[in-house]
C-alpha cells in the first residue's frame, strides 16, 4: 500500500469527516467549557515504518449543552464534556474506511477549554489501513467565534485521513 494513498485518505478521514460522521465517545474532567462554535486549525502527521505524511487544515468544534460535535457540517463526531475536558473516539473502520480502504483501530481526538478557547491532540491506537500499520500524532486549537459552523467547515479531519488512507492505499 502506497503511504500517499493511505496517509491521504486517512488524513481526509480523520479531520472534518464530511461523508456521514460517527459516534465517538468521550470523558474528561475539570473546569468549564463555553457553548458555541469554536473555529481553528489542526495539523497531524501519519506515518509508517517507511514514510511519513503532514496534513493540516481548518476545525470546527461546536458545544451546545454539555456535548462537543466536530465538524457537524461533514463529520459529526461528537461527545460530552466533562469539565473542561473532552474525548472523541472513533472506530477506524467505521470512520475510515471507504472503496478500496479497509482500516481497523482506533483515532482519538482530546481537547481542553480554557477561557474562549480549546486545544488538544489526535492519536491513534492499532491503526491499520489495508494491511500497513499507521502511527497518527497531531494537535489543534480553535477559538470560540460568532461564524457558523458550516461555512468554516471546508476540508476537515475525517476528509483529509480518507484521502490520506486512499493514497497510501495505491
Amino acid at each position: 500500500m502506497g503511504l500517499f494513498k493511505a496517509s491521504a485518505a486517512l488524513s481526509a478521514l480523520l479531520f472534518l469527516g464530511a461523508c456521514g460522521g460517527g459516534g465517538g465517545t468521550s470523558s474528561g474532567g475539570g473546569g468549564t467549557a463555553q457553548s458555541g462554535t469554536y473555529s481553528g486549525t489542526f495539523s497531524i502527521t501519519l506515518a509508517t515504518t517507511v514514510n511519513s505524511q503532514d496534513e493540516s487544515g481548518a476545525i470546527v468544534l461546536v458545544v451546545n449543552g454539555g456535548v462537543v460535535t466536530r465538524d457537524p457540517a461533514s463529520d459529526g463526531s461528537s461527545g460530552s464534556v466533562a469539565g473542561s475536558s473532552f474525548t472523541i473516539s472513533n472506530e477506524a473502520g467505521a470512520f475510515l474506511s471507504q472503496t478500496g480502504v479497509n482500516c481497523s483501530g482506533t483515532v482519538t481526538q482530546t481537547g481542553t477549554f480554557a477561557g474562549n478557547s480549546v486545544s488538544g491532540s489526535f492519536s491513534a491506537t492499532g491503526l491499520v489501513c489495508n494491511g500497513t500499520a499507521f502511527k497518527l500524532t497531531g494537535s489543534y486549537s480553535a477559538t470560540l467565534s460568532q461564524a457558523s459552523a458550516t461555512a468554516k467547515a471546508g476540508r476537515g479531519f475525517k476528509q483529509m485521513m480518507r484521502r490520506a488512507t486512499r493514497q497510501s492505499s495505491d
